[in-house]
């Protein structure tokens, strides 16, 4: 928190060792892949393929970091492979911690409708990357900017 203070960006990231886990399982696929050829050949060498590109993909996310959370002074930008999402502070209200299939979720809770189509106050929000979520649920916490701004 007082690194945000002084102007620093909070940044969470997935846990390397478990990214580093799921690589060397790509690559093992892809291995057993390479040799199997009951599928057939051409199929066997492109689900190798398949496999090999993940595995690079992933390998480079973790060394680049492309999916991360970021809190700043602007508010919380989620970074994932597929997608990208962006809430200022003076659009949530709160962050909510609730269950939903036996398991934690974080739930935000908007100041005002975000997604005029949908109407919808409440979103999920997962953000964990392997983490505890009640860590992660506190560092949000913690970290939302309640200064007045005009919502936009």
């Amino acid at each position: 928190m007082s690194d945000r203070r002084k102007g620093y960006p909070i940044l969470i990231k997935p846990i390397w060792w478990r990214q580093l886990c799921f690589t060397f399982f790509l690559l093992i696929c892809a291995i057993f892949f390479a040799f199997i050829n009951f599928l057939g050949t051409f199929l066997s060498w492109l689900i190798t393929l398949l496999m090999l590109l993940s595995a690079a993909l992933n390998l480079l996310d973790q060394i680049f970091s492309w999916s991360r959370l970021k809190i700043d002074h602007k508010g919380y930008d989620l970074r994932t492979w597929w997608t990208r999402k962006r809430y200022g502070h003076q659009e949530i209200k709160s962050f909510e911690l609730d269950h939903y299939m036996h398991r934690p979720l974080i739930f935000i809770n908007f100041k005002k409708s975000k997604d005029s189509k949908r109407g919808k106050l409440s979103l999920p929000f997962p953000c964990a990357f392997g983490r505890p979520v009640e860590e992660i649920f506190k560092i949000l916490q913690k970290s939302l900017d309640k200064t007045p701004r005009p919502l936009s």
